[in-house]
């Protein structure tokens, strides 16, 4: 299946898509008074009360380059229909699909 190869994108858009509030839903509407700029300066120093990850992803969000293009909302809805209808059609109530999450390094790799 090729078309999985972008399922991280589909995934990461389909869910941005749905979401009003970046840092609402983030914080679970309970981070209003959270200035993100300032936290990642308080980061940088040692003091801030949030890691690196919701830092990270709060200031990505204010710029649009690392945002998804919700144009292609309705390409990945398809290709996870298709998804759907493809995995449904080679597993059975009984299967059980095993699939790996990181690629096997090249040096561990056999032939």
């Amino acid at each position: 299946m090729n078309s999985l190869y972008d399922a991280n994108r589909a995934v990461i858009n389909l869910i941005y898509s749905r979401m009003k509030d970046f840092k609402a839903t983030l914080t679970a509407g309970k981070g209003k008074f959270i200035n993100e700029k300032l936290e990642m300066v308080k980061f940088l120093f040692g003091k801030s009360t949030l890691s690196k990850g919701p830092l990270v992803a709060l200031n990505g969000s204010k710029i649009k380059l690392f945002l998804p293009d919700r144009s292609r909302t309705p390409y990945y809805e398809k290709l996870l229909k298709s998804w759907t209808v493809e995995f449904d059609s080679f597993l059975d109530e009984n299967s059980i699909l095993l699939m790996p999450t990181l690629p096997i390094p090249l040096h561990i790799m056999t032939k």
